[in-house]
């Protein structure tokens, strides 16, 4: 756009060997964050510029860290809540028919997947994950077989529940 109005502005004395391409521009002016992990405003380095410009690149860092954070915290509610939710369906029915083994493997799966989503070390997120795994203690027979175990099970799934109505992250 600024290349184009120069060259109205300019009309014949417009010379676009004068005029550096965009590439040269951003090699020069761009800056680059590296988006796939998660750094505080103050980690953010930044030479050459003044420091209102500092200022205002480090507010949209926190920003984006906090939005970061938010969504990674929302993702592991979202994953306990969906596991949970499981668990109290399939243990509040007739246990003919049902395949707790591929509901306890789904448990392991996502307590084991969560594990390594709590970047910022919650202790509470922690304390529920580890609840989660918990209700795994009974294999997959024992659990089709005794009405009581089942209903313990479908009891700490829906304490975790409770817990994850109240998070505040």
């Amino acid at each position: 756009e600024v290349l184009e109005a120069s060259k109205v502005r300019l009309s014949t004395l417009f010379d676009p060997k004068k005029f550096p391409s965009k590439d040269q521009l951003e090699a020069k002016y761009g800056i680059y964050l590296y988006r796939n992990s998660v750094n505080a405003a103050n980690d953010v380095r930044i030479d050459g510029l003044g420091d209102a410009i500092v200022a205002d690149i480090r507010r949209d860092v926190a920003s984006q860290y906090n939005d970061q954070i938010c969504m990674a915290v929302e993702s592991i509610i979202a994953r306990l809540r969906e596991v949970a939710t499981d668990i109290v369906d399939r243990t509040s029915k007739p246990a003919e028919g049902l395949k707790f083994s591929t509901l306890l493997a789904k448990i392991n799966k996502t307590c084991d997947s969560l594990d390594g989503l709590n970047i910022i070390g919650d202790r509470r997120i922690d304390a529920l994950v580890e609840k989660m795994r918990a209700t795994t203690k009974n294999d997959a027979e024992v659990l089709r077989m005794n009405n009581t175990v089942r209903e313990d099970m479908k009891h700490q799934a829906q304490d975790i529940l409770g817990a994850l109505d109240t998070f505040e992250g």
